[in-house]
């Protein structure tokens, strides 16, 4: 009975330590949404690639002007 625990307690700890360690590995391969691309044109503040407009000061991205 005691070598049946043990081996339960064993068999528990590497599944958690096998989860911890691929874990990490989708953290540090991250997402596109946490990639910051350029700075703002206008007041150098980070942005993504899906921003519309500057998240900082409001500055709409990819407008041409009609003067």
């Amino acid at each position: 009975m005691l070598e049946i625990s043990f081996a339960v307690v064993v068999v528990a700890g590497a599944a958690l330590v096998i989860g911890r360690i691929r874990g990490a590995a989708d953290r540090d391969i991250g997402s596109e949404e946490e990639f910051v691309d350029l700075p703002c044109p206008w007041c150098q503040a980070p942005t993504t690639e899906s921003d519309a407009a500057c998240p900082a000061c409001a500055q709409p991205f990819g407008v041409t002007s009609s003067t």
